[in-house]
């Protein structure tokens, strides 16, 4: 939505974990995620989403 690309830069300190991300790099971020898989179940926020995206070489 393009909403959220105005809105974004207001998300800071706590609420940097609210941040949009487009659904094609969430489905980035989950097949790296499964690659490391270390547990059954893990709960990532943004900035480690990110961190998943930028190992793969997705711009933010």
């Amino acid at each position: 939505m393009a909403v959220w690309r105005i809105i974004d830069p207001l998300f800071a300190g706590k609420m940097n974990r609210y941040k949009g991300i487009e659904g094609k790099n969430i489905a980035i971020a989950m097949i790296q995620a499964a690659k490391k898989q270390s547990q059954k179940v893990n709960l990532y926020n943004w900035n480690e989403i990110n961190q998943l995206l930028l190992a793969r070489g997705v711009p933010d």
